[in-house]
């Protein structure tokens, strides 16, 4: 299915033309360019540029230059190719290969893993070749940069047409030299694929995203989501606790080389996992030579062609009339307005978590279900209901933005693993208790789904905070718990978070809502104030 998006005036951008707008984030737009030069010669680009409205932001600033400086170092074949950085018009921008293709999460809802096993080891040992090559960035100086890219999942793979896998989006990776804050007390990536220490907010290096790589072969060879159903809070109880399921748990039959891969890669202690991202690919290069002949890139490129197949042409087809428009434009010298890149989703297609539930293990990965269009669904927490939901409500968070407050603060998290239901729903300013229960007489609520607020456009917002007495402020507004949790529109807005305690010193993050957030962070306590001098005289006062 295509989905159109709204219409934007063509116009240049330094020396590139926008042609298209493939989405926006949190912090930047990303747009499909081409890049016109002498006797004909015309590349297609992708430029990932900050949002002007936002570029005032010194955090915001600061995320985009580090990872325009990373991305501009970062030069192999498994990692996406960056051209250039830099400014136009007080706008920071990146320029990057534009890669055709899909990513590693897209793929899985189109190709049973367990029935294509050889293709996807293939694509992951060439993704921790080009991660591999990431940790190992030196600065010029010959210095190791201690690269972790911290995002490391399914989402973050991308295949190409030509079988090429390669590693993407260095957005919120971590190095030596980073500008932006990177101190530890906040979480940043997917719980879903995170390693324990990185859910803890405690120090991490490479060999948390050797776990997230390990989490992604254990479903590749099982074929279904390693943390199945469970929510976010769930999982980060599972990981404090050392709960990680086993491979022969969900397969009792698996190899015993896989088995072994699983079993380092996936080890709670960082020191037990492989010290590089090389040497697990080593191990499963080893298990891929018992399987028979490796699948060749352009085997790989083929198959991924030939399942997309007309989601391909689709795109090319809407390319190639944005291009005949830019041309035309440009020779009438007009003003031509042409419609944004089309916005493919899936529909129809089977999530993989949902092709083997845990109760139909036996000794081997099941083939694929073929479930209808009421049986698909996104893989998301947002659609479950493990967290109760009190009401929905409008709200203005701040003078400069309004929000859908989506659900009510409900069960907060408690850092190591209690919950506490403690409901209030925010109206404006004010502070409203849950509404009473409906009376007898009355007919209770339609829970059809139609009167549900739709999950797939949600994302959660968890904070922790230390001390337990500390404020929470969103966007200057005070929330009422701590810990905190709520549900927003996922509108790529950015948001303010501010925490203050007596006797501490506050903090605050930036955080965009773009995706599921779970911010760690603890108060430091404020120095002691000086002594006073030998004169006698009063210290002076600490504001």
């Amino acid at each position: 299915m295509i989905v159109r998006l709204p219409v934007q005036s063509a116009r240049g951008f330094g020396r590139y033309r926008l042609i298209a707008k493939l989405g926006q984030g949190g912090m930047a737009e990303v747009f499909l360019a081409a890049h016109r030069g002498p006797l004909g010669f015309e590349k297609l680009v992708v430029i990932k540029r900050l949002k002007p409205g936002i570029a005032t932001e010194p955090e915001v600033n600061a995320m985009f230059l580090d990872e325009a400086r990373l991305a501009a170092r970062l030069n192999h074949p498994n990692v996406v190719q960056t051209y250039e950085c830099g400014q136009i018009d007080d706008q920071y921008y990146i320029v990057m290969e534009y890669l055709e293709g899909h990513s590693l999460d897209r793929i899985c809802r189109k190709l049973d893993p367990s029935r294509h096993r050889a293709v996807y080891l293939a694509i992951l040992s060439d993704a921790l070749a080009g991660l591999h090559y990431a940790h190992e960035l030196m600065d010029f100086n010959g210095q190791p940069l201690h690269v972790v890219h911290r995002d490391i999942s399914p989402h973050n793979i991308f295949v190409t047409y030509d079988g090429q896998a390669k590693v993407v989006d260095f957005g919120i990776a971590k190095w030596a030299t980073r500008d932006a804050d990177t101190s530890t007390g906040v979480v940043k990536g997917k719980i879903r694929y995170m390693a324990p220490e990185q859910a803890l907010a405690t120090m991490v290096d490479r060999r948390a995203d050797i776990f997230s790589m390990g989490l992604i072969f254990w479903e590749l060879v099982v074929g279904e989501r390693f943390w199945g159903e469970l929510s976010d809070v769930q999982i980060l109880q599972r990981l404090t606790f050392g709960e990680i399921p086993q491979l022969r748990e969900r397969w009792p039959a698996a190899p015993d080389q896989l088995e072994r891969i699983c079993s380092r890669a996936l080890a709670m202690a960082p020191e037990d996992r492989y010290a590089t991202a090389a040497q697990m690919r080593e191990d499963i290069e080893a298990y891929i030579t018992t399987m028979g002949r490796r699948p060749a890139a352009a085997e790989i490129g083929r198959l991924v062609g030939e399942t997309f197949a007309h989601r391909r042409a689709e795109v090319r087809s809407a390319i190639s009339e944005q291009l005949g428009k830019l041309h035309a434009a440009a020779a009438a010298e007009g003003g031509e307005e042409f419609e944004l890149l089309p916005v493919l989703e899936e529909r129809g297609a089977v999530p993989w978590s949902q092709r083997m539930p845990v109760s139909q293990h036996f000794n081997s990965p099941m083939p694929d279900q073929i479930l209808g269009e009421e049986g698909s669904r996104e893989d998301s927490i947002s659609s479950r209901k493990t967290i109760p939901t009190i009401m929905v409500a409008n709200t203005h968070l701040s003078r400069r933005r309004t929000l859908v407050w989506t659900a009510a603060i409900a069960a907060a998290v408690v850092a190591l693993g209690g919950a506490v239901g403690l409901g209030v729903v925010l109206v404006g300013r004010h502070i409203l208790p849950p509404p009473d229960e409906p009376k007898s007489e009355e007919k209770p609520r339609d829970d059809r789904p139609i009167d549900e607020p739709p999950t797939t456009n949600l994302i959660e917002l968890r904070i922790i905070a230390t001390p337990l007495d500390a404020k929470i402020f969103l966007d200057d507004i005070p929330l009422e718990s701590n810990p905190f949790y709520a549900k927003f529109q996922r509108d790529g807005t950015g948001h303010r978070i501010r925490v203050t305690a007596d006797g501490y010193t506050p903090e605050a993050r930036f955080v965009v809502f773009t995706r599921d957030e779970v911010l760690t962070i603890n108060l430091r306590p404020l120095p002691p104030p000086p002594k006073p001098g030998k004169t006698g005289g009063a210290a002076p006062p600490t504001k």
